[in-house]
């Protein structure tokens, strides 16, 4: 089948939320079509493909490495046919705004507007008017986010001078809320309100329009918020709210829970603020994989190392006689591949090092699983042994070295304490303490102490702290019952209360971070 009809098939696909999978498959297949003797056309359809298969990873899937791979091979091919990099500016801004919002970070936001800024002049350059018109209305949402309205005025006039065809109602839009964000910002509120209430009237209540009238919301909401009147901004948020769920508009829906949580809390309500807040942080944790950012920056890196080999060729084919710089260029990049050799190395290692010590964690709870067992049985036979023994007075002696106690009898008792962390629900409240495990063995504290720190090299709150954490292990090593906590809410459920705690005994018992043994656990459990 001709790439031109798979394209328009895949296209198709997009529109229809259980078909991202089926475009997904008609986009790969023109993009792995690319070749580097392709003729111009070819290449700007497999280039299409990949810009296809980035919009269905970043916004379907989430699969933020995934959706930036595509991008970089669409950008490729790009620069090999010098056309279509406007549009794909336009969606690593998209993608890096998207992360900043999602991370809160404001350095993201500033590489997003310089994408968007890139994407407006080279849409004016190739005359691309959608790519234009999106890339100054994402230019002028930044700069206000980030304080900087007053500086894209040049950009403004550039924009309004240039002439359109056909982008009447958005050019138009795009000014007019350039206009209503700057009265805002220069808290010329009511002014402010009418431009933006004037945009959501005047905008077609059309699936293609709906976004508009969401922005439009969206503004109008934050308008009234700074006018104190949070009640009616609440209001205002709640038809925008509709909007977004109706069309599937993720990041939308996490834009209004952040607002809903600030504006009720300015209300005074409380309880619905945390609500909101929650389920900003439930959609929040669906979104975003940290893994998956991070994996996003190593991409980066590599890229850029790429950029930097092609500049230097560049810079010695101009430049032969020049032999400092030369020299220059072939120390830095020789610096350049043994850090990435050696980033490379450093996590080959310490993921197989991680491998390891999980492993070795798993064979522990597997052999203490058995050792339990065989314990209960040789428990049982002692249990009928003490039943048999005469009982014999004796006077309760200095510590340990003149305990009454003998050798025997600690074995008993250190059966008995074992036995209790290793089958007693009641060691994961947060509640136990050494006079409960006291009581629950039949003993006193000085017995169960001196047991516990002559035969397990240990004190009561460690000891504790250890077969919490061996339960911890066993719950993630359960994907399926209990992969959908937290890693906090696990620690919760088995007693512990501070979190610097918590992670330090884990990193002592495992030699790993809560984190790396849950990744672990679920790549052993995907295994299987």
């Amino acid at each position: 089948m001709p790439s031109d009809k798979l394209l328009q098939i895949g296209n198709g696909y997009i529109s229809k939320n259980d078909k991202a999978d089926s475009a997904l498959v008609c986009f790969s297949i023109v993009a792995n079509r690319y070749s580097d003797n392709m003729d111009r056309h070819d290449k700007e359809m497999a280039m299409n493909g990949y810009l296809g298969r980035w919009y269905v990873y970043f916004f379907k899937f989430f699969n933020y490495e995934k959706s930036f791979e595509s991008l970089l091979r669409a950008k490729h091919i790009a620069e090999d046919i010098n056309s279509g990099l406007a549009h794909i500016d336009l969606n690593f801004g998209c993608m890096f705004q998207t992360l900043a919002e999602q991370c809160k970070d404001k350095p993201l936001k500033e590489k997003a507007l310089d994408y968007y800024k890139k994407a407006f002049n080279e849409s004016l350059k190739e005359n691309d008017y959608n790519s234009l018109n999106m890339a100054f209305s994402n230019i002028v949402f930044l700069s206000f986010d980030l304080n900087k309205l007053h500086t894209i005025r040049n950009i403004l006039k550039h924009y309004t001078e240039k002439e359109q065809s056909g982008n009447d109602f958005i050019r138009s839009y795009n000014i007019n809320m350039y206009k209503g964000l700057d009265c805002l910002n220069s808290k010329k509120y009511e002014e402010a309100l009418n431009i933006f209430e004037q945009q959501e009237q005047t905008t077609r209540h059309t699936a293609e329009y709906m976004r508009y009238i969401y922005i439009a919301q969206i503004n109008i909401a934050r308008t009234l918020a700074a006018m104190d009147k949070y009640e009616q901004a609440v209001s205002k948020l709640k038809e925008a709210g509709d909007i977004a769920f109706k069309y599937d508009m993720k990041d939308a829906i996490l834009d209004i829970y952040n607002l809903q949580a600030q504006y009720y809390l300015k209300c005074g309500n409380t309880k619905l603020s945390d609500i909101c807040r929650n389920k900003y942080y439930q959609l929040k944790d669906t979104l975003l994989n940290y893994n998956q950012v991070a994996k996003v920056s190593q991409m980066q890196f590599l890229d850029q190392i790429n950029e930097m080999d092609k500049r230097m060729a560049e810079i010695m084919q101009k430049h032969k006689q020049e032999e400092l710089l030369t020299r220059i260029g072939f120390i830095v990049t020789t610096i350049i591949m043994i850090l990435a050799i050696m980033l490379y190395l450093k996590n080959k290692n310490l993921k197989r090092s991680n491998e390891h010590l999980y492993n070795n964690t798993l064979e522990s709870l597997q052999r203490e699983e058995r050792e339990r067992s065989m314990r209960i049985r040789y428990e049982q036979r002692l249990k009928e042994k003490e039943e048999n023994r005469t009982k014999e007075e004796t006077e309760e002696r200095p510590r340990y070295r003149t305990s009454g106690l003998s050798e025997e009898d600690k074995e008993i008792l250190l059966n008995k304490i074992i036995n209790i962390m290793q089958t007693s629900e009641e060691i994961y409240s947060p509640d136990f303490k050494a006079d409960r495990l006291v009581e629950l063995v039949g003993s006193n504290n000085r017995y169960v102490s001196q047991v516990i720190n002559e035969k397990l090299n240990c004190n009561f709150t460690t000891l504790l702290g250890e077969y919490r954490v061996k339960e911890i292990c066993k719950r993630m090593n359960k994907v399926d019952e209990y992969g959908n906590l937290t890693i906090n809410a696990i620690a919760s459920s088995v007693g512990f209360r501070s979190h610097s705690g918590f992670f330090s005994m884990f990193k002592k018992v495992t030699g790993l971070s809560p984190a790396q043994y849950q990744k672990l656990a679920r790549e052993n459990y995907h295994k299987k």
